[in-house]
């Protein structure tokens, strides 16, 4: 016997709800046993998918979206019971590789007349689900390039995972059937692609694994991290910038070398609250004239600088070193 309606509904339901069926007499609410539709990292977005915006053919959005015309192909043993074509596949134009600036195009699934649900998930139409301007539209040729109504009377579905168009009462005319879709596929990397490149990334065990060229992971012997300590193994180059008239502190800044060269002038700190508690800035004179052109360092507003609202470096090649507390005030060690 075949499964019912009854079964085959609540089957669908439930799993999509995270319970098992375990039986028609029970509601939603009195399944215990819990479930899920499994699926694989290799065919799960990676990215972020941008806002989707009105975009011409091929056009790249946010490097994970493209805007494509797919075209739709009968698929055989699919005709209703009046022989009529119910299912329709969809795939990459056949000069799909010679008009898209994808930079995968000609590799793995981005192929001409590539068609989508022999993928396996590897090339997939981005779903409305990440925004109604994903929504694909659908058209047919009979009187001229035409689009499907979401709400035509054939009742369409379209299945974003795998490409497919399920028309569930096709039109008396055939050639009202579909020919083209319109919809963005995804053409960033997927999760199990991000993840595999832990296996080649560089170092020993506990080496501090970096986001390298292509959103691969890499790592170094000589930058671990074990036992709570983070171990360098080299040189460590912190951010630098130089000023020569009035400037203010930024929260890139670590050093700050002033030149008092020709004038004295201030150094202003950023707002305590807008930094990281315990954020360090060093200041320098380079110039090594601060005994003749005082450099004046200036807290934000009523902030203080050791209790103090400014501190002066007066002496040739004077520096200071200042953390802050994350709130409103920096001080001196």
């Amino acid at each position: 016997m075949a499964l019912s309606d009854t079964s085959k509904i609540n089957i669908a339901l439930k799993k999509v709800k995270g319970k098992a069926q375990t039986s028609n007499t029970k509601e939603l609410s009195n399944e215990s046993i819990g479930s899920n539709v499994t699926v694989a990292a290799s065919t799960v977005f990676g990215e972020v998918v941008p806002t989707a915006v009105s975009s011409s053919y091929y056009s790249i959005i946010g490097s994970t979206a493209e805007r494509v015309r797919l075209s739709a192909t009968a698929i055989d043993g699919t005709k209703d019971g009046d022989g009529r074509y119910q299912a329709f596949e969809l795939k990459l134009p056949s000069d799909y590789q010679a008009n898209s600036s994808n930079s995968k195009a000609g590799t793995g699934a981005f192929l001409n007349s590539q068609v989508l649900n022999t993928t396996s998930g590897s090339l997939q139409i981005i779903p409305s689900s990440f925004g109604a301007a994903y929504t694909a539209t659908a058209y047919h040729t009979s009187s001229g390039e035409t689009q499907i109504a979401a709400l035509d009377d054939r009742d369409w579905v379209l299945d974003y995972y795998n490409g497919v168009f399920f028309q569930q009462d096709p039109p008396t005319d055939s050639d009202e059937n579909p020919v083209y879709v319109d919809a963005f596929i995804y053409i960033g990397d997927y999760v199990g692609s991000m993840l595999s490149s832990s296996a080649t990334a560089g170092g020993p065990i506990n080496s501090v694994q970096l986001k390298g060229a292509s959103n691969k992971l890499t790592g170094s012997s000589t930058l671990t991290y074990v036992s709570d300590v983070l171990k360098i193994d080299g040189g460590l180059s912190l951010n630098y910038r130089t000023a020569t008239t009035t400037v203010t502190a930024s929260a890139d800044d670590y050093f700050l070398g002033v030149d008092s060269t020709s004038a004295g002038f201030d150094v202003r700190l950023q707002n305590a609250a807008s930094l990281s508690q315990g954020q360090v800035l060093v200041i320098k004179d380079e110039g090594g004239y601060a005994h003749t052109h005082s450099v004046t360092v200036r807290a934000h507003g009523s902030q203080t600088i050791d209790g103090q609202n400014l501190v002066i470096l007066q002496s040739s090649y004077t520096a200071i070193q200042l953390y802050c507390n994350g709130t409103d005030k920096y001080y001196i060690f």
